[in-house]
């Protein structure tokens, strides 16, 4: 199995840990993880949980959807999974343009932010058919409480 994962950086921080606990967890004979991030920031979380080969950095705002593309296709993951919203937005795109799961992982906390990327957060959670939350707050905030 393939997975992909969107996050915005690798600072040191709450869904940059959860993220390389998850791969860190994983066995890699059966779960091919590769992380795609587009924020280059100082961290060790990349040579502290050994993922050199796994990382690949989309830094510019020029040809970013381009290079993309090239990686999911290349990689035709099973999962495409997305830790923030902005994330959620190309993860909805690659999905549905190539047919990728896609798993909405945009929800870490039980606020909900009351402005224009709040509400646009809230409708890609309601559009996706698979949401991921670490808490059942964050769920409720979001009024995904099924």
């Amino acid at each position: 199995m393939t997975v992909l994962h969107l996050i915005s950086s690798l600072r040191r921080g709450g869904m940059e840990r959860q993220l390389c606990n998850i791969i860190a967890s994983n066995d890699p004979e059966q779960i091919n993880n590769h992380v795609v991030y587009f924020n280059e920031t100082a961290t060790n979380y990349i040579e502290e949980y050994g993922l050199q080969d796994s990382v690949t950095l989309i830094d510019g705002e020029k040809k970013r959807w381009q290079r993309l593309v090239r990686i999911a296709r290349r990689l035709q993951p099973d999962v495409i999974i997305s830790w923030g919203y902005k994330e959620a937005i190309w993860g909805a795109l690659l999905s549905f343009r190539y047919g990728f799961s896609f798993v909405n992982g945009s929800i870490r906390h039980g606020v909900f932010k009351n402005n224009f990327s709040g509400y646009i957060r809230m409708a890609l959670l309601h559009a996706s058919k698979y949401v991921m939350a670490n808490s059942l707050a964050g769920l409720k905030a979001n009024k995904l409480n099924r």
